[in-house]
């Protein structure tokens, strides 16, 4: 009998199979890439550090900003949110987060989550709204349906001012009372779908749309602009150059006026000297884009992606309704100076609470502050005064509120013995994020202090 000590066995391969590159953070899939309703950058951050269980600012402040090279880290670093708009639009702090989180991430896709793709023929002022803006009825049917909630990259555009699904306007305020903020598009403890200051539901259930129709076709309009321009850029291989907008008004004018430039100028209602310097190479804001795609009826994507000899603009005639109104500040339109002091005299008289900031009432009348205050300077000064004073009193009221929670938290730890640090008192609150304030915080050092003064006086006695 053979000895088992002899018998041969399979040779085992013991070479390492190929690992694939690990990222560094989860690569989650951004929404709705390709379509009008993709996700803003500021939103997929939100919905990454969630996924890692951490807040946004600590994901962006102790991941992200180490990794900017060059002098200038504190472009991605988020403190109370200010600029956190940009990381949307076209300048370095888009590039910096895209390049870092596509590295990070190990994604190629993330910059259609910005307008980079557009980064030389979009200018930037007036491109992206300063502050968080959302539809709460979209919140609410997502929710409703079990969808993730997030925030589209077209709420972030200036010129999409309302929700046209459910048509009404954007909201730019928290909903609770007692917080009724305006939000940053990122700060600390963002989460899309709930205020990141007192952390409420931003949603509410649908209600009745009191838009005008005509109202309505014009924002319709625009967002679909806008949503087109979105829906495309992941289609875009090389990003439309600086000369794009220049040669495509050439083209433009050539159909439309046979090149006459003051002509066209009139056409648009456009100071001729503006147009000129188009013409020169300098980009329009995109309100003048999207008006000057009224007018020729073309589409916005069109203007900026085909070739000059491509477009073929026409005329809108007289009868046909208007898509666009262009904000009175960039007309030749004379303005009625009595027409505007009687509404501005209304508006003063009205007293609506809460009171319309004066930039409000300008964007209302079609107009522009400089142009309100030329008109009527005495209720521009009240208008703005009157909006001050609420805004400190709602500060003040909101103030008081803290001041009483941080009070009953204090209490709680001192007849425990214990010292009310903000450590120990942030899980007594039931918004703790209200002691990023340094005002809130030095609401908390007073209220410590008087606690501490009277339990001296009693023991004294």
């Amino acid at each position: 009998m053979r000895h088992k000590l002899f018998e041969t066995y399979e040779a085992w391969d013991l070479t390492l199979p190929p690992i694939p590159e690990r990222s560094v953070l989860f690569s989650l899939e951004p929404l709705n890439v390709g379509t009008p309703w993709v996700e803003s950058l500021t939103s997929y951050i939100a919905r990454l550090a969630s996924a890692h269980a951490v807040f946004p600012g600590v994901l962006m402040n102790k991941v992200v900003e180490p990794l900017v090279q060059g002098k200038n880290p504190r472009l991605v670093h988020i403190s109370h949110g200010e600029k956190t708009n940009l990381l949307n639009a076209t300048g370095l702090r888009a590039t910096y987060a895209v390049q870092i989180f596509e590295s990070l991430t190990m994604r190629s896709d993330l910059r259609h989550l910005t307008l980079l793709t557009w980064v030389e023929v979009l200018f930037l002022r007036g491109l992206i709204r300063l502050t968080k803006a959302w539809c709460p009825q979209c919140y609410e049917a997502w929710r409703a349906q079990g969808q993730l909630i997030y925030d589209p990259l077209l709420w972030a555009i200036q010129p999409v001012a309302t929700c046209v699904r459910h048509r009404i306007p954007l909201c730019q305020h928290c909903p609770n009372p007692d917080c009724a903020r305006t939000l940053p598009a990122l700060c600390w403890r963002s989460r899309p779908g709930y205020c990141a200051y007192c952390q409420e539901w931003l949603g509410r259930p649908p209600g009745v749309s009191t838009m005008a129709e005509a109202e309505q076709a014009c924002h319709q309009w625009v967002t679909t602009n806008m949503g087109a321009l979105l829906a495309v850029s992941p289609t875009i291989a090389v990003s439309p150059s600086r000369k794009q907008v220049a040669e495509a008004l050439h083209a433009i004018i050539r159909q439309v006026t046979q090149g006459n430039i003051s002509a066209f100028a009139k056409t648009i209602n456009i100071p001729q000297t503006m147009v000129s310097h188009w013409l020169r190479g300098k980009l329009p804001q995109i309100e003048m884009l999207l008006h000057i795609c009224s007018v020729v009826d073309l589409s916005l994507d069109a203007l900026l992606v085909k070739a000059p000899g491509e477009l073929r603009p026409r005329l809108r005639t007289a009868d046909e309704p208007r898509v666009y109104e262009l904000r009175g500040k960039w007309t030749h339109v004379r303005v009625s100076i009595e027409q505007v002091r009687q509404a501005l005299e209304k508006i003063l008289a009205a007293n609506d609470d809460p009171p319309p900031t004066l930039t409000q009432v300008a964007t209302l009348l079609g107009q522009g502050t400089p142009v309100l205050y030329r008109c009527h300077p005495t209720a521009c000064r009240a208008i703005s005064a009157r909006y001050k004073t609420y805004a400190q009193q709602r500060t003040a009221t909101r103030m008081q509120h803290y001041r009483v929670a941080l009070r009953e938290a204090a209490l709680q730890l001192y007849e425990k013995g214990v010292s009310p640090t903000r450590g120990r008192i942030e899980p007594l609150l039931r918004s703790p994020g209200i002691l990023r304030d340094p005002k809130v915080r030095q609401l908390l050092v007073e209220i410590g202090r008087e606690i501490e003064e009277r339990k001296d006086e009693k023991l004294s006695k």
